[in-house]
């Protein structure tokens, strides 16, 4: 396998997976670890280094999701606000509510 080949597959596989979750489908566990093995075995056998796969990663997303992935973990941790939730109505056993 050469490196264009290579790349060629790493960049369909995140396409998969960041578009499953742009639709908002939990992407299989094993979806991504295999992913992740690939690149690794990539990046052991020498056809790729970190760099461009972290590369390739960023310019993928960027494309589907039209924002890095830094901004997008900013907005996501943005979209979930647990401290304007109140739990104190739990605080009372259920039998006494």
């Amino acid at each position: 396998m050469n490196k264009k080949k290579f790349l060629s597959e790493v960049q369909d596989k995140l396409i998969n997976i960041f578009n499953a979750s742009k639709e908002g489908y939990k992407v299989p566990e094993v979806q991504r670890y295999r992913l992740e093995g690939f690149i690794h075995a990539g990046v052991f056998m020498k056809l790729v280094s970190n760099v461009e796969i972290q590369a390739l990663m960023n310019e993928t997303h960027l494309s589907i999701f039209n924002m890095t992935i830094e901004e997008r973990k900013l907005k996501k941790g943005a979209a979930w606000n647990d401290e304007s939730i109140d739990y104190s109505q739990y605080d009372m056993p259920t039998f006494e509510r």
